[in-house]
């Protein structure tokens, strides 16, 4: 009976904090959160479109692997703290140690952004393009833990507004540089942009929000430890982002990369999205497991992947119908060559939303190196298969890399937390 009371000890401390998930409360949030993710990352999806048409396939090939290599140092820099700060529902760090933290993990970043740049054979101005753009990925990164924090003081209206802004500006920034002036020039103004409505709005806003931000105390480098695993997870994405578009940059040259980075946009972008939306449920299945809640807890799960299974039917559905209508808007006639690219594409960018969901729910049981270790096997099996699938199946291969390793890490994955789920419902009765 220890055990059982033990936890009901457990349930009665978590109610009295006064976590009340409120259902109403909780889907206006993730709508907020929704709107503004989805609204920034539109425009900068709609960038990689804007970049073809002011200035052709080879800009877009040279933004293409700027944006997929700084995205990995970007998620160097946000240290998975993100997911950490809204799962510590006791409180066990300040606002401010989060803060603080960021500063550390920026520094790490950009010291081997340096190092990794030094070792890239890429040209000049794709070099130039990637430390400018570099700066702009460490100002979205403290944007993350300002976000971070509203999250945990409702500010989700103050999120959506912030994320409206930095789209406007960014958008707008990107396509007058480009068009007066040329790639780096763009990306330099987009930085500034940014940098300037983190400082008037973002700073203003955290200090109405946060009475005690001042606090400081000495704890943020113990919010790294835990998160080693997390930071890890997060390089998973944008590595194999990066390695599918080297390898294809490799074998084919900047201009056909244009074309498929131009398609497999969609992959980055729902991955995105799924993530971003995957954080407003992560309190939830937290606070489902610590209380015990399985049934309930279980059903949500089951109901997710579901939801993600049937958004994905539906895209590829959209996709044969609309894609070659919509595409050659978008990009011009020359893109139609590649559209067999797009429903693999779609399938790929699904099978990831299972892994993104699975990962996340395995971090809030806080089995963070378990899963890392089933993802890094998908990743591995990806790096050694990629360059022999390319060779054999030419451009589309290597999309079938990446469906094959992130179907065998989903599988792994949802059979654990199945097992998890049942050993916790068999502890209980």
């Amino acid at each position: 009976g220890c055990k059982v009371n033990k936890m009901y000890l457990m349930k009665k401390e978590i109610e009295k904090r006064g976590i009340k998930m409120n259902e109403a409360k909780t889907s206006k949030n993730v709508i907020y959160n929704t709107i503004g993710t989805f609204f920034y990352f539109f425009c900068q999806w709609l960038t990689t479109i804007l970049v073809v048409r002011i200035s052709g396939y080879e800009d877009a090939g040279i933004l293409s692997i700027v944006i997929s290599f700084t995205n990995i140092f970007y998620f160097i820099a946000l240290f998975g703290v993100r997911n950490f700060q809204v799962t510590d529902i006791n409180h066990e760090f300040t606002d401010r140690d989060y803060l603080n933290s960021r500063h550390i993990t920026s520094g790490i970043a950009l010291i081997l952004f340096v190092i990794s740049l030094f070792c890239m054979r890429f040209s000049q101005v794709t070099v130039i393009c990637c430390i400018l753009y570099m700066i702009f990925k460490v100002f979205e990164g403290y944007t993350d833990v300002i976000f971070g924090i509203w999250q945990n003081h409702d500010g989700y209206f103050e999120i959506l507004v912030s994320y409206i802004g930095k789209g406007i500006l960014t958008i707008a920034g990107f396509c007058i540089g480009l068009y007066l002036f040329n790639l780096p020039i763009a990306i330099a103004i987009q930085a500034l942009l940014y940098f300037l409505f983190i400082a008037l709005y973002d700073g203003n806003q955290i200090k109405k929000l946060v009475s005690d931000f001042e606090v400081k105390t000495s704890q943020y480098k113990k919010v790294l430890i835990p998160c080693v695993p997390l930071m890890i997870y997060g390089l998973i994405v944008p590595y194999l982002n990066f390695l599918s578009r080297y390898v294809v940059e490799l074998k084919f040259g900047t201009e056909i990369l244009g074309y498929y980075s131009s398609i497999t946009m969609v992959f980055t972008v729902m991955s995105t999205l799924m993530g971003s939306i995957f954080v407003t449920v992560l309190p939830k299945i937290a606070y489902l497991y610590q209380i015990g809640n399985y049934k309930e807890l279980n059903k949500f799960i089951l109901l997710a992947n579901l939801g993600i299974v049937g958004f994905g039917v539906v895209c590829v559905g959209l996709g044969i119908v609309l894609g070659n209508f919509v595409f050659s808007i978008m990009f011009g006639k020359q893109i139609l060559d590649y559209m067999y690219l797009l429903t693999p594409t779609i399938i790929a960018s699904i099978i990831l939303s299972l892994v993104s969901l699975t990962s996340s729910i395995m971090i809030s049981f806080r089995k963070n190196h378990l899963m890392l270790m089933i993802n890094i096997i998908g990743v591995v099996l990806c790096t050694l298969s990629i360059s022999f699938i390319v060779d054999s199946l030419g451009l589309v291969g290597a999309l079938y890399a990446l469906i094959l390793s992130l179907i065998v890490i989903y599988i792994i994955l949802f059979i654990i937390i199945e097992l998890a789920v049942v050993k916790k419902k068999g502890e209980i009765q």
